[in-house]
């Protein structure tokens, strides 16, 4: 048994760290042009930005939040952080804010909607077959037909949301 909670501590140990090490903190002198950053400064503030121009004493940035260049001085930046980078065809940056100015969630109003009128029509279908078998009374609403209905739109949603992230 301790063997079991020994390997399960160590496991969840492992799995926190795994996600802990998106971001890999980068020293100033490692911090390189054209990379994804996540810079905080001293003031106790944060920006993403991306490195345009480095110099000794101070980054020259394009921050993604506001949309502006910016230079900060060596002195005001606490750490760096290197993000993941989404690249285009052409091997340039496409930043964080792009991307969510372009995703969208298309795809799950329409499956949504597509599985609700699906998982109703299904729902219906089924539940009458039910009722009439156990008896010549038909209730078109029951309890069949709004599960089945509530269970299909909830997968479809659930489909369509992971499509569009």
């Amino acid at each position: 048994m301790k063997k079991f909670i020994l390997f399960f501590g160590l496991l969840v140990f492992v799995i926190f760290n795994v996600q802990c090490a998106k971001n890999i903190p980068v020293s100033y002198d490692a911090a390189n042009t054209n990379q994804e950053v996540k810079i905080h400064l001293k003031s106790g503030s944060s920006i993403l930005a991306i490195i345009t121009k480095k110099d000794a004493d101070q980054l020259a940035v394009f921050n993604e939040t506001t949309g502006k260049k910016e230079t900060l001085k060596k002195d005001e930046i606490a750490s760096i952080e290197k993000l993941s980078a989404v690249y285009d065809e052409a091997g340039n940056i496409i930043s964080r804010s792009e991307i969510k100015t372009v995703k969208g969630n298309k795809n799950l109003v329409l499956y949504s909607i597509g599985g609700t009128a699906l998982s109703f029509g299904v729902s219906l279908f089924a539940s009458s077959l039910i009722y009439r078998s156990f008896s010549d009374s038909f209730k078109v609403i029951n309890p069949i037909l709004i599960g089945g209905t509530a269970l299909g739109t909830g997968l479809f949603s659930y489909l369509g949301h992971k499509r569009d992230v």
